[in-house]
């Protein structure tokens, strides 16, 4: 059986249907945690920090997200997607690098999961609106971990860069 998702005109059989409706409650959990984890994060880094952009920018892609999601739920089941209880990360003194390489490591960790639950959800879908809507979702996640990757990295080499300069003070 078949049913109308949107005004397109487009539809989904009941198993993708089924599929896509029992995923979204835990990907509105995950945003709401990314939504929580990126606000904490952000308000015990600096304003001079290069990263804090980083985290703005995906704040406001799972706000987004957040919203489009349950926008997605309502519109499939007529009703308002229970979302259960997260486990927030916490966010420790992030003025420290170590600190703040282990919010990027999570970060890139969720990041990761959430691009590849989008791209399965993409690939399962045959709604031509559905699949562009969770390939959009796998995308921005993967600009997020991009981002926190590369900050990560540039974090990590700068930690290289200042032993290196350490031990050559020490050998002269």
């Amino acid at each position: 059986m078949d049913y109308l998702i949107n005004e397109e005109e487009t539809y989904v059989t009941a198993t993708e249907e089924e599929k896509i409706i029992q995923a979204i409650p835990g990907a509105l959990r995950d945003e709401a945690q990314a939504i929580n984890f990126y606000s904490g994060i952000i308000k015990n880094l600096s304003p001079k920090e290069m990263v804090r952009k980083d985290f703005h920018h995906a704040l406001h892609d799972e706000m987004r997200h957040y919203k489009k999601l349950k926008q997605l739920y309502y519109t499939l089941t007529g009703t308002v997607p229970q979302v259960s209880p997260y486990t927030p990360h916490k966010v420790g003194n992030l003025k420290q690098t170590k600190e703040l390489l282990a919010v990027l490591k999570i970060a890139i960790h969720d990041e990761q999961g959430a691009k590849d639950l989008y791209a399965k959800l993409s690939n399962l879908s045959s709604d031509a609106a559905l699949k562009r809507l969770f390939k959009q979702l796998s995308q921005d996640e993967q600009d997020h971990l991009h981002r926190f990757e590369r900050n990560y990295l540039r974090l990590k080499l700068g930690n290289l860069e200042k032993l290196l300069e350490t031990i050559q003070k020490a050998l002269t």
